[in-house]
């Protein structure tokens, strides 16, 4: 009886936290190679995986509708990219929510020989936090990045 109890309560501890899935090492943040919103402060901190857009007196650009780009909608917008870590190999089954709203790989995995994911959100006065949820392959556990726009920085009107 002990043994059916101890498999009965292993087997729940199994099923209640799940696999787990494959852990995959956190990356880093870059700012876009195009420093979309500007000529403005960009730092990212390892540690608590958080990028950091904007100071007191530096501005977010503002950039029209570009179907080329895959911007759908006009306003001021900042980029980052995310490096593809190294012990992914599905990336084609990864996937993002930024902003509420879930992507596929072919919306943000990008580059040739190395790959990375771009993002390049619509940001307002409203938005100080935006939080990044990446899966890298589907048998991956999330990640969580945030990114932060910095008390003081302004927004170029149209």
């Amino acid at each position: 009886m002990k043994k059916f109890i101890i498999c009965f309560l292993f087997a729940c501890m199994f099923l209640l936290s799940g696999c787990g899935g494959k852990s995959v090492a956190y990356s880093f943040i870059e700012q876009d190679a195009y420093h979309t919103g500007g000529n403005i402060t960009f730092v990212y901190d390892h540690i608590s995986h958080t990028a950091y857009f904007g100071d007191k007196g530096e501005f977010i650009e503002y950039y029209d509708e570009d179907i080329a780009k895959g911007w759908r909608e006009e306003g001021n917008r900042i980029g980052f990219k995310i490096a593809l870590p190294q012990n992914v190999d599905d990336y084609m089954s990864a996937t993002a929510i930024i902003d509420g709203k879930e992507m596929s790989y072919d919306q943000f995995i990008v580059g040739e020989e190395v790959k990375y994911a771009l993002f390049q959100p619509i940001v307002n006065k409203e938005t100080s936090l935006l939080i990044i949820k990446i899966r890298w392959e589907s048998s991956a556990k999330e990640q969580i990045y945030n990114i932060v726009i910095r008390e003081g920085t302004g927004f170029i009107n149209k």
